[in-house]
């Protein structure tokens, strides 16, 4: 470091002398959640930290029938019906609403095993609309591939809240699946695969719908953002050949990491972005669990970056490690402590993602997809050839691309006004002719 430099407030220096931000951004919310230790709920052993105070759920209006349907087994089917394990949060409690963590059966796209997985289910109090609540399935940005970071065990849904509160106050009963791997003990999150995370999405709705069929109709929305993204669009995708007695009115998808394949050849060339460390290791840290004769971690990282490996797989701001040690764990790192070692090992990681990646099926409900060019995270590029793939397809795309906005600071206002006009039956002309 030059003598006399002055380091900017907050900023630290790095094992290689370079000065660095106290916080870099990964996915969107994934930097706003807290905790400490609870118990966690009793069908469900794995250790969970206790999160911000809320405010009890208070309503003037009739709450919905919550039904606890029997287990079938299927797909879909309710495994249990519950109260959230740490409250509601007031964003959401002071709207009136009825909350319930459930947890349902879907299927891995990984090996087509049974599964089940955990949500979390937002039902406005009082009289439904006539032919019941439209259900928004949102499938939420990235949160890590470690069990204790599924949202629903959080009052906060992890920063989720405030989305789907707006979402509510617009007319609609939402359900957000953790995603496999995620609240639930059982196979690991299989980061990045579109075909498990579709399917998770449309199971969560048929449970959801399974709870409270006097309230809730049998229309729905699939909506994310980010890896939620993949995840609602990937549900669109299979909805024609898994989505049986659904009514899918369409999608909406907003940055979604659609096809992260070219995340290998950065990691060779040493080229990934500050942004896409993160996703890189949680990446290899859920192949290295689900193909662990096939990924060894060391084939990926250097003796330095092993040594903090613990910190680097971590997804919140814990007290061991704390949120320091996970920041400075991840800015001391380079692009050496991350590159593939061998073609061999790169090149599996690359078809793995390559299988993982959009289209998945041909659907066919209208779905907008939102993009920034500057996005620091998923590579324009990458998201344009997802679509191209899938107007390939002859889906029903509906594309908008913002120039110059990035991954976090996207304008996806108008995500709304289309809710709407799936909701309403309006026009949804695809622009896949005439793409921006």
């Amino acid at each position: 470091m030059t003598l006399g430099r002055r380091r900017a407030p907050g900023a630290r220096t790095t094992r290689s002398g370079r000065l660095v931000r106290a916080a870099v951004p990964v996915l969107v919310a994934v930097l706003a959640m807290a905790g400490c230790a609870t118990d966690p709920p009793s069908d469900v052993s794995i250790p969970i930290r206790q999160d911000r105070p809320s405010a009890p759920l208070i309503s003037p209006y009739p709450t919905p029938q919550i039904v606890s349907p029997v287990d079938d087994r299927k797909p879909g089917a309710v495994v249990s019906v519950k109260d959230p394990p740490q409250g509601v949060d007031e964003q959401l409690s002071e709207l009136g609403v009825t909350v319930k963590r459930i947890v349902y059966r879907s299927t891995s796209g990984v090996d087509g095993a049974a599964t089940r997985t955990s949500a979390i289910a937002i039902i406005p109090n009082g009289p439904p609309p006539p032919g019941g609540w439209t259900m928004v399935a949102y499938g939420h940005g990235n949160t890590g591939v470690i069990p204790h970071c599924a949202p629903s065990l959080y009052s906060s849904l992890l920063g989720n809240a405030k989305i789907i509160a707006g979402t509510v106050i617009k007319g609609y009963a939402v359900v957000m699946p953790d995603l496999q791997g995620l609240g639930e003990p059982g196979p690991v999150n299989p980061f990045f695969d579109g075909r498990t995370y579709g399917y998770n999405m449309i199971d969560s709705i048929r449970a959801f719908h399974a709870i409270a069929p006097q309230t809730l109709s049998k229309k729905w929305i699939s909506s994310g953002l980010s890896l939620g993204g993949l995840a609602s669009w990937g549900a669109v995708d299979l909805a024609n050949e898994y989505g049986q007695g659904l009514d899918l009115l369409g999608g909406v998808t907003v940055v979604p990491a659609a096809d992260m394949t070219n995340l290998v050849d950065k990691a060779e060339a040493g080229t990934l972005t500050r942004d896409q460390y993160p996703v890189w290791i949680y990446l290899l840290q859920s192949l290295s669990q689900t193909y662990p004769s096939q990924v060894r971690l060391d084939d990926f990282r250097s003796a330095y970056a092993k040594s903090k490996w613990s910190a680097l797989v971590e997804c919140l701001p814990v007290e061991n490690p704390s949120l320091t040690d996970v920041l400075q764990a991840r800015d001391s790192l380079t692009a050496d402590d991350l590159r593939p070692k061998s073609q061999s090992a790169a090149d599996f990681v690359r078809r793995v993602l390559r299988q993982r990646a959009l289209p998945i099926g041909r659907g066919t409900a209208p779905t907008l997809v939102m993009y920034g060019t500057s996005d620091p995270l998923v590579d324009p590029e990458w998201t344009q050839r997802a679509i191209a793939n899938s107007c390939a397809e002859s889906q029903n795309l509906i594309i908008v691309k913002r120039i110059g906005e990035t991954h976090s600071n996207i304008d996806s206002s108008q995500t709304a006004d289309f809710l709407n006009t799936l909701r309403s039956g309006g026009p949804t002309a695809s622009n896949c002719g005439n793409r921006p």
